[in-house]
């Protein structure tokens, strides 16, 4: 697993956490973020004035000083997770809302199966009742409401095979992953994939991906 700040001391770019919100999705790389306008299919546009740094998320000190490995939309709330150490945030569709108190908090709170996580989460899916948190070349589901952990559902974690990524995809895990209606986008390094899907299970990899994330016309030096 190659979290936010191993890629940093490494070098290596590419997405750390994306987050859906309504008609905008963040991105995060590095110690930087860009907003995205668009709808549940595909590139969308770069909203003027971006990268800014992640320091405008107001995230306690220390919290995120080597960038996300994870975001995840919930409803009224976000978490985001970096190393062993998550946040809650109570926001809307647009800005960084308010941290909410007593955060940041353990990862261990969320009762992850032995083993699963130990050295932090590499990408976290919405998907309506459920939630779906990958590590490394493993992930698992969990049943939960907006708020809280939830419970890990029974026969996880799993093999990521199970998601039935293109040949090479996902190799050394994802980077971020990315609810959209009923899409679901994966990225990885320098690729993404589209999948077509309900709120369980992997659904089908559309056709004609894995494509270059540069197709979503990031801003020059942002995550390539």
């Amino acid at each position: 697993m190659i979290n936010a700040t191993d890629k940093t001391s490494l070098g290596i770019n590419g997405i750390d956490a994306a987050l859906y919100s309504g008609p905008k999705t963040y991105f995060f790389s590095g110690d930087q973020y860009i907003r995205v306008t668009r709808g549940d299919v595909g590139a969308g546009t770069v909203d003027p004035g971006y990268p800014v740094d992640i320091s405008a998320w107001n995230f306690p000190d220390g919290f995120g000083a080597n960038g996300i490995d994870a975001a995840l939309y919930s409803g009224p709330k976000t978490y985001f997770f970096s190393g062993d150490q998550y946040i809650r945030v109570t926001r809307g569709d647009v800005g960084a809302g308010t941290v909410d108190p007593g955060y940041p908090a353990n990862i261990s709170a969320w009762n992850f199966p032995d083993g699963f996580g130990t050295n932090g989460i590499d990408a976290a899916l919405y998907s309506g009742t459920v939630t779906y948190f990958f590590s490394g070349d493993q992930y698992i589901r969990v049943t939960r409401g907006d708020v809280g952990p939830g419970i890990v559902d029974r026969g996880y974690p799993g093999n990521i095979s199970a998601w039935n990524f293109p040949d090479g995809f996902g190799t050394n895990g994802i980077d971020a992953a990315l609810h959209s209606g009923p899409k679901t986008y994966f990225f990885s390094g320098d690729q993404y994939i589209r999948v077509t899907r309900g709120d369980t299970g992997p659904g089908t990899v559309d056709e004609g991906y894995p494509l270059p994330i540069s197709v979503w016309n990031f801003p020059t030096g942002f995550g390539i």
